[in-house]
């Protein structure tokens, strides 16, 4: 749900224009989440108008934390110890069953009760963010994200959060269909296991976590999308760093993939020695905004990110071993169930690991073409704040890293 920030300054430039494209971007996925209970509220800080229902918000978020959590209680005491009866599990497989269980109600409890908790916070991200994306918007007009020149940048992100929510909505049909065939046989089974009203109950839990398990991928997409936003703008700077260095080199390369990044096109004339200085001040301010920009998402999220991708690790491999368990016990249905269960936590950190990667790639880029500056005619101070950067993108470039214990990218997912 969005809301109207009641500190908003709808005078800034830009605030306006750069938060109405953020949210015809996130707006839909952003809803779902709300929807399920799974994140609170974003705060809309620069239109007059904000979305219905704040009330609301976070007390659905409680009583959804809270359903689960009781339903989890009811498994937990009165069905757990009957499934792993009726399976015959030995006792390595009794250990690893009830493990993996454990571990998966743990890490999904935990996460959507940080979402509860980090109510405010969460907000203030957004405003953040969203004020910084007006500084960076306000360092030149070739930055200017409310600008239409920029228009398909946002259009790339938008066809791909659109194109992870149409899979998504296969995903939840697929992990609604085997719930729902799961529960179909065991209506249909000699076995009387429980009572009529345990069952009616175990039902309904069942139907109940599986709908908010199968929009998990959500908070994989909420993620992302931050990240996406911050790869944007580094992509950005990083083509203006490249132009810089072909039109000081006078090469004429821009004339079949050249991107006009502002009102004025400056690109495929000779820049003089003053415009040269300026844009590249532009670059360094403009990189710094995106730094901070990074920096926050990684020091915001840092423990999400930690127990998203420690417990994914575990639960792929554990529940990739009842899968292999269950297909030598000739019960489809059940491998089925588990194979989705693994899917999930697999195209979350898959996801989230690519977009670090991104963000790894453009960075290095910048450093590359850092590298190629001529630096003959500029200022002591401006070729010493380039050559400071160039170091530190070096050795300390820009990344995620949950907690200080790993480096997020695609390589992580083979270490």
């Amino acid at each position: 749900m969005m809301v109207k920030n009641s500190n908003m300054n709808s005078k800034i430039p830009y605030l306006e224009e750069i938060e109405e494209k953020l949210l015809h971007i996130g707006q839909p996925f952003l809803n779902i989440l709300s929807v399920t209970g799974f994140h609170s509220v974003v705060a809309k800080t620069g239109s007059q108008t904000g979305l219905k229902y704040l009330s609301f918000s976070r007390p659905w978020a409680i009583l959804n934390l809270a359903l689960l959590i009781m339903g989890e209680i009811f498994y937990t005491i009165f069905v757990h110890p009957i499934v792993k009866a009726r399976h015959n599990f030995g006792n390595t497989e009794n250990f690893a069953y009830t493990l993996v269980s454990f571990c998966t109600i743990i890490s999904f409890f935990a996460l959507r009760t940080l979402a509860v908790f980090k109510y405010k916070e969460n907000a203030q991200l957004w405003t953040e963010n969203v004020r910084s994306l007006v500084d960076f918007s306000q360092v030149g007009p070739q930055f200017d994200l409310s600008s239409e020149q920029l228009n398909p940048f946002f259009e790339i992100i938008r066809h791909e959060i659109r194109l992870n929510l149409i899979v998504g909505l296969f995903y939840f049909i697929y992990c609604m269909s085997i719930a729902i065939t799961s529960i179909y046989k065991s209506l249909f089974k000699d076995l009387q296991d429980f009572s009529w009203l345990i069952d009616t109950l175990n039902y309904t839990q069942t139907l109940f976590w599986n709908i908010h398990f199968s929009l998990y991928f959500l908070f994989g997409l909420f993620l992302g999308f931050y990240l996406k936003i911050s790869i944007m703008c580094l992509r950005v700077i990083r083509l203006e760093i490249e132009r810089i260095v072909i039109l000081q080199n006078r090469v004429q390369l821009l004339l079949n993939k050249d991107i006009q990044l502002g009102p004025k096109t400056i690109f495929k004339q000779q820049l003089n020695t003053e415009q040269s200085i300026e844009r590249l001040e532009q670059c360094l301010k403009a990189y710094f905004i995106t730094e901070e920009l990074v920096t926050k998402f990684s020091r915001h999220f840092d423990l999400e990110l930690f127990i998203t991708f420690v417990s994914s690790f575990f639960i792929i491999f554990a529940r990739a071993f009842f899968v292999l368990y269950y297909i030598f016990k000739s019960s489809p249905t059940d491998a089925l169930y588990t194979s989705g269960k693994i899917v999930v936590y697999a195209w979350q950190i898959y996801h989230v690991a690519t977009l670090c990667s991104q963000l790894d790639q453009e960075v290095k880029g910048i450093l590359y073409f850092l590298h190629r500056i001529d630096v003959k005619g500029l200022p002591i101070y401006l070729h010493a704040k380039i050559d400071m950067l160039a170091v530190r993108l070096s050795a300390d470039p820009l990344a995620i890293s949950p907690r200080q214990c790993f480096k997020l990218d695609r390589k992580l997912m083979i270490t």
